[in-house]
Order: C-alpha cells, then structure tokens, then sequence
C-alpha cells in the first residue's frame, strides 16, 4: 500500500523534566535531538488546503516530501491522516519543482525535536516558539496506554495539527511558525 493511516495525539507540557524522567522510567529509546524545519505547499487560491490535502517537505531527522490527507472515518479520538512519505535527497530541489508546479503558497514551520521510540510507538518532544508539546503515533490502544502512563487524560487530548494551535493563538500576522533570533531553548540540552 502507498499511504498508511497515521494516528496521533498530543499534549502540552508544563514540565519537561518530569515528562523526560517518565520516559526514561519507561525505557523510551532516545534516538536524538534536532532542529526541524517544515514548508507546506499549496497553490495560491489555496486548493489542496481546502480539499483536506497538505503537501509538504521537512528537514531534520531525515528530508522528506510527505503528503498527508484527511481521513473520512476520524472518530475525533485522536488526529488520523492518511500519509505518504518518500525520502528526498535535496530540500531545494524539490522546492523548486513544487513552485514550478504552481505550489508556491509557502507557510514555514520551525521546531526543535527530541525523538524517542518505546514499542511501536513513536514519541517526540516539541518545542514551537508557543510552547512545548508531546506527541505520540501509533496504534490507538497503545497510544491511550502510553498518554496513561505518562500522567495525562483524556482531556488533556489534542488532536488538531500545530499549524491549528498556532491559528488559535498567534499574535503575528505571519502564518510562519517560526523562532525569534533570541529564542533560548529549553529542550535542546537534553
């Protein structure tokens, strides 16, 4: 199969020094730490958004080119996307061939991740320039296990995308996600 159906949640964290000791506790294997770049593309009247399609390239951990759909069947439990992921050799490559595309509607987001694996699950630390989140993909039971044992409930749940956080909150003009020069990390010494 082509795409998968990707399942996920988050939560905002108000400590992270408890949230790294509890997966440290549960054995989280810590895979690394970077600074994570993503653009979304779309056409300038904005169509794919409006179908529920999101293209878009990331750096980081690995450059990709990713397409990421709605799902017909989300129950709102948690955030599903079908999703399509290739690994790309070059950013601005392939940055150049989505605007040659017509895709030159960019909007910028910027993190800094801490990636750990525990079973099937994959779980990251995320720091935006508006606040600090955990969030695990997976299978729905393991996922509601795993929120459990890290000390959250259900309606501590979100299950909308950073981009729908940062629309509800920014106080820029900008849609740009993106750090002040003068950002001081909190999660990169880890």
């Amino acid at each position: 199969m082509i795409k998968t159906i990707q399942k996920q949640v988050k939560f905002q964290i108000k400590d992270f020094d408890i949230i790294s000791k509890k997966l440290i506790d549960l054995e989280a294997v810590f895979i690394g730490g970077f600074f994570e770049k993503t653009i979304r593309y779309d056409t300038d009247d904005h169509c794919l958004f409006d179908q529920g399609i999101f293209i878009r390239t990331k750096s980081g951990l690995r450059n990709v080119l990713t397409l990421k759909e709605k799902t017909d069947e989300n129950d709102n439990a948690l955030l599903e996307r079908y999703t399509t992921e290739v690994e790309i050799e070059n950013i601005e490559k392939m940055e150049y061939i989505l605007s040659r595309m017509g895709f030159t509607n960019k909007v910028i987001m910027e993190k800094y991740r801490l990636y750990f694996k525990w079973n099937h699950i994959e779980i990251s630390i995320d720091e935006l320039p508006f606040g600090i989140y955990l969030e695990i993909k997976g299978e729905d039971k393991e996922i509601k296990k795993l929120s459990k044992q890290l000390g959250f409930k259900n309606k501590d749940m979100i299950t909308v995308t950073y981009w729908d956080i940062y629309d509800k909150i920014k106080a820029k003009d900008s849609n740009n996600i993106q750090f002040d020069k003068s950002h001081l990390f909190k999660i990169a010494t880890y």
